[in-house]
């Protein structure tokens, strides 16, 4: 799951935990994980970068995609995700134990 506007519908921390509690119901929480590693420099950088790709973000459809949710907001999503109802267990697999547990079985 990641943090972009236009993806979880703002840049609301309580919206990521939405898409968090909806796509584990859907799949479980062994298949969660998320994606806020695109962070740019400023919003002039990520406007560059989206450019460079005008068939996949027209200029006048990625307002929102400038609107993105940065790594630094993992503290304050275990309180939120207990509040919405996860036990610690699942909160470390959502906040970076399943990619960790799939890393170790695939890369040797």
């Amino acid at each position: 799951i990641n943090g972009i506007g236009d993806f979880v519908g703002g840049a609301e921390t309580q919206l990521l935990v939405d898409h968090i509690r909806y796509t584990a119901n859907v799949v479980g929480t062994d298949h969660v994980g998320l994606g806020l590693d695109f962070v740019a420099e400023d919003k002039e950088s990520l406007e560059r970068y989206l450019l460079k790709f005008p068939e996949i973000y027209p200029k006048h459809q990625f307002g929102s995609l400038l609107t993105f949710m940065e790594p630094e907001i993992y503290p304050t999503l275990s309180p939120l995700l207990q509040k919405a109802g996860f036990h610690d267990p699942e909160i470390k697999q959502i906040l970076g134990g399943n990619f960790l547990r799939i890393a170790e079985k695939v890369w040797k």
